[in-house]
């Protein structure tokens, strides 16, 4: 059987067209999330027992996301209120992030994109 010959062409990135990346995500003091380290590859697989954080790992990446996107009142709005956000085994009001990404921010520094902190008051 004869088929039509393919005009799309691979899509190929250079140093400048690749996609955005996370190489490394540090999150202290997000929800059941005391400290976390983790180093990303493009296929990461969470592992772990039920209510070992891996969802609230994802939540805590979506919540940086709305707070650099639309500030940190709104992001903790977004994701319940301070209470649902914070941790429940301490009287932290600091959630901090370190990434370490392969692009720059249109929000951030390279500094500030290093670490980032989200203070509820």
């Amino acid at each position: 059987m004869a088929t039509a010959a393919s005009t799309s062409q691979a899509t190929v990135f250079d140093g400048r067209t690749k996609p955005p990346f996370l190489r490394r995500v540090r999150i202290e003091g997000y929800k059941s999330i005391a400290y976390c380290d983790v180093s990303l590859q493009p296929l990461t697989i969470l592992l772990g027992r039920n209510s070992s954080g891996k969802s609230n790992f994802l939540n805590a990446l979506a919540f940086l996301r709305d707070a650099l996107a639309r500030g940190t009142d709104e992001a903790v709005r977004l994701h319940g209120g301070p209470r649902a956000v914070l941790p429940r085994s301490s009287r932290a009001t600091t959630i901090s992030y370190r990434i370490t990404t392969d692009f720059e921010s249109d929000f951030l520094t390279p500094d500030e994109l290093d670490h980032f902190t989200a203070i509820m008051t």
